[in-house]
């Protein structure tokens, strides 16, 4: 089963805050099964062994997590919020979209 949830405009403003504190030139693999930027930054939350298992879920002991269309595309860099296999993305980049996400966000 998998659990599914929006994102509210205070889970982009905290992923915001935290990608202010990544090196703007450091660089993340959104396609890595433990060290995307979406693993890495619910690691720095608290969750426990987190892992992606493929571009729309994420995989959290037994439970499986659908990630939020919002999240997908300041992750991915994709307005779709589909992932481009095989590319190297940066922090600043990221947050760069995470800003204007949170700038667009309605609710």
């Amino acid at each position: 089963m998998a659990y599914m949830k929006e994102a509210t405009k205070a889970d982009v403003a905290d992923l915001v805050n935290w990608l202010a504190t990544k090196d703007t030139n450091g660089t993340y693999d959104p396609d890595s099964s433990y060290n995307c930027m979406i693993c890495q930054y619910l690691k720095d939350r608290g969750v426990e062994f987190p892992s992606f298992t493929g571009s729309m879920t994420v995989r959290v002991k037994d439970n499986y997590y659908v990630v939020p269309l919002s999240i997908r595309k300041i992750a991915y860099g994709t307005k779709s919020g589909n992932i481009n296999w095989g590319i190297q993305l940066t922090y600043g980049e990221a947050h760069r979209r995470a800003l204007k996400e949170l700038q667009n966000f309605k609710g």
